[in-house]
């Protein structure tokens, strides 16, 4: 990835924290909108519960399953009632060609072994082999039989189901914020570095650094301050190194010559 080390270390922070925030908005979206959507599903199941446990109690009093009239059967129309035995085999199904489900076992449904096991259950989309349209599932269980409504899933459904799209836009502005703080963050924090990169050049080429322009008050800038701090002292210690070296070797060049000197006029008298 050639490209992305000719970035900055300040874009390539950011570019990092980006992803990062932008795949944690996606992954919250995500189950928002999942959550969201069973929400709605569970809600839809409960009323058509409501439904079956009515329609249950009238079987319990007696009443014929062909004679059954589903309550929100105006509310959402088309609404398909379904009774089985507690085996799953059908006693009675509204739906057109029903009278050829009768004795059919439905246990492999996800509804109905639901029912069977907890007393109730749904299925939030299935297409029906019988009827050649896709529902909204929903069954209920009493000791004695099973009652199961179902919604065809058109575009009323759909609609009805989906989710709500406007947590989205406050998601957006959330991740607007996090880019924007994070991008001051890291700008921040890539001066830093650029300038610590710079300082670490200019000490490579030996070039001598008596003070830069402050740090910032925070750890970096104190980290910074003291490596610059340590640098100056260096160059410090060397420069009066060398110049008591320099010193040094002055004197020692006068006392030769003076020694030198001493010669010569000691030879001059002899």
């Amino acid at each position: 990835m050639g490209w992305l080390d000719k970035m900055t270390y300040h874009r390539r922070l950011f570019a990092a924290l980006l992803i990062y925030s932008l795949a944690m908005v996606a992954a919250f979206a995500a189950f928002q909108y999942q959550r969201e959507r069973r929400h709605k599903a569970e809600t839809l199941d409960a009323r058509l519960q409501g439904v079956n446990a009515r329609l249950l109690e009238e079987l319990a009093e007696g009443a014929r399953p062909d004679s059954l009239r589903a309550p929100l059967g105006d509310a959402l129309p088309g609404l398909r009632l379904t009774v089985m035995d507690r085996r799953g085999r059908v006693v009675y199904d509204n739906s057109p060609g029903g009278d050829g489900l009768q004795g059919a076992p439905h246990t492999d449904r996800r509804e109905i072994a639901a029912a069977i096991s907890r007393g109730r259950g749904y299925s939030l989309r299935r297409h029906s082999a019988s009827t050649g349209h896709t529902y909204f599932y929903s069954a209920t269980a009493d000791s004695a039989r099973i009652v199961r409504t179902a919604v065809p899933y058109d575009l009323t459904l759909r609609q009805l189901l989906s989710a709500d799209y406007g947590f989205l836009w406050t998601l957006m502005a959330i991740a607007a914020v996090m880019c924007t703080a994070g991008y001051m963050a890291t700008h921040r924090l890539g001066e830093h570095v650029s300038r610590l990169n710079r300082f670490a050049e200019r000490a490579e080429r030996g070039e001598r650094i008596y003070d830069t322009d402050p740090f910032p008050h925070d750890e970096l800038g104190e980290i910074s301050s003291h490596i610059v701090r340590l640098y100056a002292r260096l160059q410090q210690a060397v420069a009066d190194r060398d110049r008591e070296h320099r010193a040094a070797l002055r004197e020692q060049q006068e006392k030769d010559r003076i020694k030198r000197q001493l010669t010569n006029n000691i030879n001059h008298e002899l």
